[in-house]
């Protein structure tokens, strides 16, 4: 009995809790339905409102109220990205207070800009599960304490364009992770704030080309205007109805026909249709304003294509009314100035520049210049190197104040010859007053003007010379005296005598001397500076006035100049002549007034000169310093080395990586008989500025000829020989080169021309033909002391050069990271890629020699290999190599 009772009890405890478990599971189903209901509900919210043309924030806010909803003690924020401040800045976050936003601004983008922030610069996820245990949130800690927070889930979101515009984040006030659920929920969420935002962007672009095609339309100063496919004005701008004269409320719905002139109804009709088919038109019409006035309009119709259908037609309308009158004007002015005999031109005052809009016949007779040619143009075309600068400012002055200008200026024809124009200028206004136009009138002046140059001119010159006489000479030391004063500058007179010119006069007759003496004045003007004046003082005497004289060793330089030009050899009819000259020197101080004594105190500068032996120049003054005595000295003495064979040749070896003699350079040494060895520093500078470097070179050329069969024999393949920018200069200098090698039986191809990179880009060389000349004959060409100078690595490039000479200034300061370390390896690295052979000048040490192989540089030069030595040393040196190795 109590079994069953027992077993009863059990049956009804069962029966008990499976009823209890039926009514949980409707209470759980019913909670779950109502969730989903819930998130439905949310959902469908959410897609209406992105549907809708609602405001960004209150479309994300919703976005971030779904989420948490479904996603327990969850914080939502959305992040806009600044791509310009790089930084993220919040937009949403509906579930904190504004304060939390407040201090989320200006978040920066990278590890310092927390899990947003790095986010946004990776592209990927952020997922946080502690903050307070992440070292990249140090600077947060305030915050996440204050609104007692724990773990963060940040995910980037992209817009239309691929980029990352800001981040989605999940914000938790406990340490946790997201379960796979949540991140495909969360996935889903991030592309619709992307989608969300990529609306938002469209609809701020749309509004932005809304807002530019009204501002085109309302603001634009012609009149705009839109016709629907009946031809009826749909649309027009304030410019169109102020050109009507008519409200808006009149213009719109009417015809177009109703403003357009009779005569152009039908013109008009066929364009606008042509714009009905797709064709844009640009034509001329009349019109008339509701006043009556007629107006001249440039029209420009456009097809309105709405998805691929024509639904009206876009118009602008120009008034050129004011145009054409002044078109006509300016016909009736052509007409009644054709047939004028001097030139007439007419320029548009309005314009900058002053373009030409007219030219009669007569002024393409005058200047060579057809209409073509000119219309457009203004009359500069007709200025050149002898316009008056002052002539041309007159008449810009007179421009800018809008007056009449007469004066006679030097122009140019189109083939170059110049002409003397006796011009005026007026300028031409409108009934207002306005200045609209200017009308010039030329007459050509010219055989008037050269007869009063001519006569002007004998009374200035020499005849013979055509050089100032002493009238102009005198007129121009005055000018040259107050510039000097005014300018604080030197003013310098130099007069020169040419020695031995009475002998040739008087035993070759007048003829020859005189054809000599427009020679030599022929040479001073080329030698003069701008600026400076030649003038012949009488019989064979010239005087040179520097106003701008320059330093004692400028005057030094340019009295060596010309005693080495007058010295040059002189070609009379079948005679050739030499002849020297004698130069007297004097400078103005400040207790100078009257310039013409300086004229005196050179010539007595000059007999000192000449006293000294002449083919020399003299100062007039006592205290001449050593420096200049030195200089006047060395010059002679140099002559007499020449004479007396006082110089010699050392040679130094250029060697390969292998320690190797690859070649050799010559160098050359002066043993002065009483001074001893002079440095080649002192004085091959001062035989390139007297020019005594020509025969100097050609000394030195024609001795490594004569060595070549000795340097040939010790087994020396090639010899460097150094030459200087006046040697290049000479047109005949390969001839002479050629020459030599014939008579000492010396091949081209046996020496290395060794120039300084400034060559290149000296005004006084010619250095592009002259290497290619050079290198046709079949030397070989380097460039010496390379990364001192001046020269375009383009040379490098366009010219024959085989070989580089890394100047020792570069090489002296490489190694352990010096400061030409740098440019010494890119040095080689242009050579290497040009295929250029580089030599290492002054290698001194070890650590240049390994730095400079190290770096692909196959020959050196200096010390530590071998000094300069003369041939007979060489010899034991070579031997002494063999020997040792």
């Amino acid at each position: 009995m109590r079994l069953c009772l027992m077993a009863q009890a059990s049956e009804l405890i069962i029966l008990f809790l499976v009823i209890v478990c039926l009514v949980a599971l409707a209470a759980w189903l019913f909670v779950k339905n109502r969730k989903q209901n819930i998130l439905l509900e949310n959902e469908k919210k959410v897609l209406t409102l992105v549907a809708q043309d609602t405001e960004l924030q209150t479309k994300l806010d919703n976005v971030c109220k779904l989420i948490e909803q479904q996603i327990p003690h969850a914080h939502c924020t959305v992040m806009i990205r600044d791509f310009k401040a790089r930084t993220l800045n919040v937009v949403s976050s509906n579930s904190f207070p504004a304060e939390f936003s407040e201090q989320l601004r200006n978040i920066p983008i990278g590890d310092e800009g927390g899990a947003c922030g790095l986010a946004v610069a990776s592209g990927e996820a952020v997922i946080v599960a502690d903050m307070l245990a992440d070292s990249r949130f140090e600077s947060f800690i305030p915050l996440i304490n204050e609104y007692k927070l724990r773990a963060c889930w940040s995910f980037p979101f992209s817009s239309s364009k691929s980029e990352i515009a800001g981040t989605f984040a999940l914000y938790f006030p406990s340490k946790r992770k997201p379960c796979a659920r949540e991140l495909r929920l969360i996935q889903q969420t991030r592309e619709l704030v992307g989608l969300v935002y990529t609306q938002h962007l469209e609809r701020l672009r749309r509004e932005e080309s809304e807002e530019h095609y009204r501002s085109l339309h309302t603001y634009n100063p012609e009149a705009v205007f839109t016709l629907d496919t009946n031809g009826c004005f749909a649309q027009m701008n304030a410019s169109g109805l102020r050109m009507l004269e008519l409200p808006e409320e009149t213009v719109l719905g009417q015809h177009y026909s109703a403003v357009v002139k009779e005569e152009d109804k039908e013109r008009t009709d066929s364009h606008f249709r042509a714009a009905l088919r797709g064709e844009a038109q640009r034509y001329e019409i009349q019109i008339t304003s509701h006043s009556g006035a007629v107006m001249d309009l440039d029209i420009t119709n456009m097809p309105i294509v709405v998805n691929g259908d024509i639904t009206g037609v876009h118009g602008v309308a120009t008034d050129i009314t004011q145009h054409r009158r002044d078109q006509e004007q300016l016909k009736i002015l052509e007409r009644s100035v054709e047939a004028s005999v001097n030139g007439i031109v007419i320029a548009d005052a309005r314009k900058p520049g002053y373009p030409l809009v007219y030219i009669n016949p007569a002024f393409e007779r005058i200047t060579g210049y057809s209409q073509e040619e000119m219309l457009g143009r203004n009359c500069k075309v007709l200025q050149g190197d002898g316009t008056d600068s002052r002539a041309i400012e007159q008449i810009r002055s007179c421009l800018r104040k809008e007056r009449d200008v007469q004066t006679t200026i030097r122009n140019y024809r189109k083939d170059g010859s110049p002409f003397w124009n006796d011009l005026y200028i007026a300028p031409v206004r409108d009934n207002n007053g306005v200045l609209t136009h200017y009308i010039g009138i030329q007459n050509d002046v010219t055989a008037r003007k050269e007869q009063e140059e001519k006569v002007a001119w004998h009374a200035t010159h020499d005849p013979l010379t055509s050089l100032p006489n002493r009238s102009l000479l005198e007129d121009r030391l005055e000018q040259a005296f107050l510039f000097s004063r005014r300018y604080k500058k030197n003013l310098a007179i130099m007069f020169i005598d040419l020695d031995g010119f009475k002998p040739v006069n008087d035993s070759m007759g007048h003829s020859v001397g005189d054809a000599l003496l427009k020679a030599v004045a022929e040479r001073l003007r080329a030698a003069i500076r701008d600026g400076d004046t030649l003038s012949r003082f009488g019989g064979d005497e010239f005087v040179v006035v520097l106003p701008n004289a320059g330093t004692v060793e400028d005057i030094n330089e340019i009295a060596e100049r010309f005693l080495f030009t007058v010295a040059e050899p002189y070609k009379v009819g079948t005679k050739e002549l030499t002849l020297t000259a004698s130069i007297g020197v004097a400078v103005g101080d400040e207790a100078l007034t009257e310039p013409r004594l300086l004229i005196q105190q050179a010539d007595m500068a000059m007999y000192k000169a000449k006293r000294r032996g002449n083919d020399n120049f003299e100062w007039f003054t006592s205290d001449i310093n050593e420096k200049v005595e030195r200089h006047v000295l060395m010059r002679h003495e140099i002559q007499e080395a020449l004479k007396n064979e006082q110089f010699s040749l050392v040679y130094q070896p250029i060697f390969d990586s292998n320690k190797q003699i690859t070649s050799v350079e010559a160098l050359l040494r002066w043993h002065h008989p009483e001074q001893g060895v002079i440095s080649p520093i002192e004085f091959i500078s001062l035989a390139e500025h007297t020019g005594q470097i020509i025969p100097l070179g050609r000394w030195v050329f024609e001795q490594v000829c004569r060595d070549m069969p000795e340097l040939q024999a010790l087994g020396i393949p090639t010899i460097a020989v150094n030459l200087s920018p006046l040697q290049l200069s000479r047109s005949r200098f390969c001839s002479d080169l050629e020459v030599i090698l014939d008579t000492y039986g010396v091949s081209p191809e046996q020496l290395v021309l060794e120039i300084t990179e400034n060559v290149l880009v000296s005004e006084l060389t010619n250095a592009s033909s002259m290497l290619n000349e050079l290198h046709r004959i079949g030397f070989k060409i380097a460039i010496d002391d390379f990364g001192t100078g001046y020269s375009s690595l383009r040379y490098l490039q366009e010219l024959p050069i085989d070989i580089l000479k890394i100047d020792k200034s570069f090489v002296n300061d490489v190694g352990e990271g010096k400061k030409y370390e740098g440019i010494t390896r890119a040095m080689l690295a242009i050579a290497q890629e040009l295929q250029l052979r580089v030599v290492a000048e002054g290698v001194e040490t070890e650590d240049q020699l390994t730095f400079l192989k190290n770096h692909h540089c196959l020959y050196f030069q200096g010390y530590l290999l071998a000094k300069p030595m003369p041939l007979t040393n060489l010899q034991s040196f070579l031997q002494n190599q063999s020997v040792n190795a």
